[in-house]
């Protein structure tokens, strides 16, 4: 087979991100457009989110392949900015193939954009923070609030969010709960997100509600009303509820000479389920959930009992049962049950989701925990689009709050108070502005041509963000250069004055800070310096190696000579 090398050239690169920019680059703010993609399956995806839309295409070349990885990588940590990932790397391989990057070798551009990545990484977050004062707060409800408001304002219409961020900042922001519980309620959150969020397709989004936790998508098997109307004993049991210990093949062959021994067979099952049950009874446990099977003869002595059987529970949900409530399961019929084996809850009730019977167990412990999520959708595919919205919403919050760093900040009043620390500024371009500003002082600092012009190009890359935002929430959604210009200049005046404006949802510039449209600026500074180390990783390749198949004419043989 022979062997073929492909040089990398600056600009296939640019074509690549070309390509990727104008997919996803319309979509782009609270007044971007969705896009609509047919896989080649016949699926039909309707999304406004980068990240979605970008894994479902199938792109052949490698740098294509290598960049969207990286940008799934990053996202999968900040939670959003696909889009962001996008625009900052396309304008910069752009703008370096504008300016004919000739004077210096790739080796040098690499070096170059390592040093603005370190004055980046050290620098620029105590330098948004000196020119912004009061971007660092106390987290609270009302921050938590403005963030996720800011963060789904381009995915539904406003109604859809109030009603979207009211549920979920009532589920994490419990009232009288500090700072530490409201981090922890987010983390967990975050971190579980596929069981406190359950999918409703189906019904108008004005369904969607908070629930107190937790709920088992599964239907008694034995409901035991008057047993499990308040402070309910339960038991975890993983094994199946049959008269066999767990782990034990039951595909037993047996050899009864007579009836008597098929009756002291079926006794001794019977008396070993008995066992169990009377040990249940004695320990006042009214409900056992158990991960597998349990046997219509079991299911008959709890029901004689009063004891309300849920079988077939999910892994997941007695796995974050065992571990949150720190209880231990009982693993064979022999066990015998310690008190470390046994919780209490508030109630356990059905609940009816959209026609689905569910079990409500309502908890009892001293462990703060979020509520539960029901989230409405009048389709499947929207009722998804809702689930990743509120999942990538959250997951940016958690991932950039520091639980370590506890100050005293200002709470939403302006009172000093010792708590954990946010770092927040307005959304709309806000970020992209300073930047820049950044970027102007440090290239002034500098005497290196080579970081200077990378400077200008960055900087030039990072506006493309406003830019395009300008362009898709002007209301004619086209973009006149100069009107942006004015745009740039007021903005400018502005930041002399002391006041970093952003671009509102009318295409205007706006104090978003002050209005509570904010957004965190560390997941931002993170997408930044990942653009940079991928655009140092391509500028570090020279050749790709392909496998080139042999022709058909050198593969002509004598079948004799085999």
């Amino acid at each position: 087979m022979a062997i073929n090398y492909h040089k990398v050239e600056l600009k296939t690169i640019v074509q690549i991100c070309d390509t990727l920019d104008r997919i996803i680059s319309h979509s782009l703010g609270p007044r971007g457009s969705k896009i609509l993609l047919a896989t080649e399956t016949g699926q039909v995806i309707i999304s406004s989110d980068g990240k979605t839309v970008l894994r479902k295409l199938q792109f052949g070349h490698p740098i294509a392949r290598l960049i969207i990885d990286s940008m799934t990588r990053t996202v999968n940590f900040t939670g959003d900015g696909s889009k962001t990932f996008i625009l900052y790397l396309s304008k910069f391989f752009h703008e370096l193939l504008q300016q004919e990057f000739k004077s210096t070798s790739h080796n040098d551009c690499v070096c170059a954009i390592q040093k603005i990545k370190f004055e980046i990484n050290s620098k620029l977050a105590s330098f948004i923070k000196s020119k912004i004062p009061g971007s660092e707060r106390a987290i609270s409800s009302v921050t938590v609030r403005e963030i996720l408001r800011t963060s789904l304002s381009n995915s539904f219409q406003q109604r859809i969010i109030e009603h979207y961020v009211t549920m979920v900042n009532e589920a994490v922001c419990i009232h009288g709960q500090d700072d530490y519980l409201i981090l922890n309620n987010i983390k967990c959150m975050v971190d579980n997100f596929d069981l406190f969020c359950v999918k409703v397709p189906s019904l108008p989004y004005s369904e969607s509600k908070t629930l107190s936790p937790f709920l088992i998508q599964r239907r008694f098997a034995v409901f035991c009303q008057n047993n499990l109307i308040q402070y309910v004993r339960f038991l975890i049991c993983l094994f199946p509820i049959t008269g066999h210990p767990k782990n034990v093949e039951t595909r037993e062959i047996i050899s009864l000479t007579n009836e008597s021994s098929l009756i002291r067979f079926m006794d001794h099952h019977h008396c070993l389920l008995k066992k169990f049950v009377d040990m249940c009874k004695r320990e006042n446990i009214q409900l056992i959930l158990c991960s597998e099977q349990v046997s219509d003869q079991a299911l008959q002595l709890f029901e004689l009992n009063g004891i309300s059987i849920v079988h077939y529970v999910p892994e997941e949900d007695y796995d974050w049962l065992l571990s949150s409530l720190k209880i231990s399961p009982c693993t064979s019929i022999f066990e015998k049950l310690e008190s470390n084996m046994v919780h209490s809850a508030k109630s356990c009730k059905p609940f009816i989701l959209n026609g689905r019977q569910c079990v409500h167990l309502e908890l009892d412990c001293q462990l703060p925990l979020p509520k539960m999520l029901i989230v409405c959708a009048p389709t499947e595919g929207l009722c998804n689009q809702a689930f990743l919205n509120l999942q990538k919403s959250l997951k940016t919050i958690s991932s950039f709050l520091n639980s370590n760093n506890q100050k005293s900040l200002k709470d939403d009043d302006g009172n000093e108070k010792f708590g954990t620390e946010i770092s927040v500024i307005g959304a709309g371009g806000s970020f992209e502005f300073l930047v820049s500003e950044f970027l102007s002082e440090y290239s002034q600092r500098e005497s290196s041509c080579s970081i200077k012009l990378l400077c200008k190009i960055l900087n030039t890359a990072v506006l493309q963000l406003p830019r395009i935002l300008f362009h898709n929430n002007s209301p004619t959604k086209q973009l006149d250069l100069k009107l942006f210009l004015v745009l740039l200049e007021k903005i400018s005046k502005a930041r002399h004055a002391g006041k970093y404006l952003g671009i509102d949802r009318n295409g205007q510039e706006a104090n978003l800070f002050d209005n509570g449209v904010l957004e965190l600026f560390e997941p931002k500074i993170h997408i930044l310096l990942s653009v940079l180390e991928l655009i140092q990783q391509v500028l570090r390749i020279d050749y790709f190696v392909g496998v080139k198949n042999i022709t058909q004419n050198n593969e002509n043989f004598n079948e004799h000579d085999v």
